[in-house]
């Protein structure tokens, strides 16, 4: 299991969040601020299998051309930026069944 942190412009994060929901992905959204691509950015936090990273990365990218299509935006060189983590000591949110009260 892997993290990837996905630092992207406000105006992609709820498209790639919705995109990523409905591929099965879990996703947290961070609002950030600063200077790192110096404009308004959502910090994604992403669960992601090792073999899945560049599949994951290939899903963004499309969903984010695909929101400049809609919407007639000049597309941008610099979307997002990812770094990708181990998550040697990944502990899987434990959810409470309906049967076990």
């Amino acid at each position: 299991m892997k993290l990837m942190i996905c630092i992207t412009n406000k105006k992609y994060g709820s498209s790639l969040i919705k995109t990523l929901g409905k591929n099965g992905y879990g996703v947290t959204k961070l609002a950030s601020t600063g200077g790192f691509l110096k404009e308004g950015n959502d910090t994604l936090l992403i669960g992601v299998g090792n073999q899945d990273v560049s599949e994951l990365k290939q899903l963004m990218k499309a969903s984010v051309e695909e929101l400049e299509k809609q919407k007639g935006w000049k597309p941008k060189e610099h979307r997002f930026t990812s770094f990708v983590i181990n998550g040697q000591n990944f502990l899987p949110l434990l959810h409470k069944n309906k049967h076990n009260d």
